[in-house]
């Protein structure tokens, strides 16, 4: 018997035959790469120059909303040629259940070695629209883990106490905010205020004639409407108007320690942490705070770190509707808690965060930080 081999039948393949990607309409592809992961889009800005543009673009928005955590450590170790940088930084994205090593080891001398030095021993003040923001000394600059890329603000006299911003810190908008306390001891001494704007050569600085309590301490700082609030440790609330530069001391009294200070829908509101939960709302007619709403009680869900003291807002929406009405924080080296304001109760650790290999880093240098394209 003669076996015959059939003949394979080519089809010859032409543009016509099948969509080519590249001539998708830039809205296509942003739905598409709306889809994709983190490192996904690093993958993709390879592919072409107009895809790389469309993720550079800032138009993009993630599926994802629930904050990342970043871990990071950079410390001083000995090489061949000096001091070197060692650096450890991951990413971990709650949305994928993935963990994303960005660094982990020596930095080699080139371009990035200067950044990498900066980062030895800076301390974390904030945490927004996917940056963070950095403090050395007298020094304050932004990094941002999605892109590596560094924000340098001009020097201050002094450390300052608290520093934060306005808004995107690459937008021409965004203003800078540090506050510094007058030297203990020095009864001549003022607290003042330095704003800055990115550009600037130098911070300018206010001198604040309506004093604080010299032993008073400056808890938090929350931007709305063009004012900067401060909530101090004992209670007392001040406002920076930008546009005037006046102070105003708004709420003087000894209150109950508060600990975080949050603006929503253009109110302001405390979060205090003494025995149990309870939020406040600012009444800028009475100057008082008073009990209602709280922006937590349903829509909303809140993020928070003990320090540097920080609080960040998402809406329940998508993902994360069943943390509508919650208050999340770093729980020891163990994960994320979840309280229910609702029930008064601790909750389960939800999945997306119990999945956090990230935490058995040992790092105790944590933040939570908005996803790339949600942070604009």
């Amino acid at each position: 018997m003669e076996l015959k081999l059939a003949k394979k039948k080519y089809e010859e393949i032409t543009p016509r035959s099948f969509q080519r990607y590249d001539l998708l309409p830039d809205d296509a592809l942003r739905l598409i790469f709306s889809k994709t992961s983190f490192v996904d889009h690093i993958r993709l800005k390879l592919v072409c120059k107009r895809w790389k543009r469309l993720l550079d673009g800032g138009d993009i928005r993630s599926t994802s909303i629930l904050p990342w955590i970043m871990l990071c450590s950079w410390q001083p170790v000995a090489g061949d040629e000096g001091l070197v940088v060692e650096g450890l930084c991951k990413l971990y994205d709650p949305s994928h259940r993935k963990t994303y090593t960005l660094e982990d080891g020596i930095t080699k001398r080139g371009s990035r070695s200067k950044e990498r030095h900066k980062l030895v021993w800076a301390g974390i003040l904030e945490s927004k629209y996917g940056w963070v923001l950095f403090q050395k000394h007298t020094s304050l600059f932004l990094y941002c883990p999605f892109t590596s890329e560094v924000i340098d603000l001009p020097e201050l006299e002094e450390p300052p106490f608290r520093a934060t911003f306005s808004s995107n810190p690459t937008s021409a908008d965004c203003l800078f905010f540090a506050y510094r306390r007058g030297r203990m001891g020095d009864s001549a001494a003022t607290n003042s205020i330095c704003l800055c704007r990115r550009g600037d050569q130098a911070w300018k600085t206010i001198q604040l004639l309506d004093s604080i309590a010299g032993s008073c301490f400056l808890r938090c700082v929350a931007y709305s409407n063009g004012a900067f609030y401060c909530l101090f440790e004992d209670g007392q609330l001040g406002a920076f108007n930008v546009a005037t530069e006046q102070w105003d001391l708004l709420f003087s009294e000894k209150w109950q320690r508060s600990y975080y200070l949050f603006e929503s829908d253009g109110q302001l509101f405390s979060l205090q942490l003494r025995k149990g939960f309870r939020i406040s709302r600012f009444d800028f007619s009475s100057r008082n705070w008073v009990q209602g709403a709280s922006p937590l009680c349903g829509h909303q869900a809140a993020f928070i770190q003990l320090e540097p003291p920080s609080l960040m807002l998402i809406p329940a929406v998508g993902e994360a509707t069943q943390l509508a009405g919650t208050l999340n924080e770093f729980y020891s080296t163990k994960g994320v808690r979840h309280y229910s304001f609702k029930t008064n109760e601790n909750l389960p650790l939800l999945d997306a965060y119990s999945k956090a290999t990230i935490f058995s880093a040992g790092i105790h240098n944590k933040v939570w930080i908005q996803p790339p394209k949600c942070s604009s």
